[in-house]
């Protein structure tokens, strides 16, 4: 599928967009990360009293962090599979059953569409598909 002279002014706006979604979904596992290190540098440096570490007020809020982050990045997810390529149309970061012998193959993390290859940077969103 080929794009229009218009279509193609219009993709490295979209490109801009489409990272900016990206770098919004990354940011919850990015939190998940740093608040799982804190729980545990919080966790060995209270003293054993012998009573439990989950009556420590800091400790209950980084857990009720970290549960809000996973549900955050769990539905920012779906959000990142479901952007579509400028170019092709096509979701950027899902493939089909008949290129890969997978069914739904996902990478959120690509940096070029999974169907026409068109880079995330936009090097070559002139090319031909």
């Amino acid at each position: 599928m080929t794009t229009s002279p218009l279509a193609a002014e219009k993709i490295p706006t979209e490109l801009a967009r489409l990272r900016a979604l990206r770098m919004l979904a990354h940011v919850p596992l990015l939190a998940l990360f740093f608040v799982a290190i804190a729980q545990g540098l919080i966790r060995s440096a209270l003293p054993d009293t012998g009573e439990a570490i989950w009556e420590s007020a800091v400790f209950q809020v980084l857990w009720y962090t970290l549960w809000a982050a996973g549900i955050i990045a769990f539905f920012l997810g779906f959000v990142v599979r479901g952007l579509k390529c400028p170019r092709c149309g096509q979701s950027f970061h899902m493939n089909n059953y008949l290129r890969r012998k997978t069914p739904w193959w996902i990478n959120e993390f690509t940096r070029s569409c999974l169907h026409c290859g068109l880079r995330l940077n936009g090097t070559n969103a002139h090319d031909a598909p």
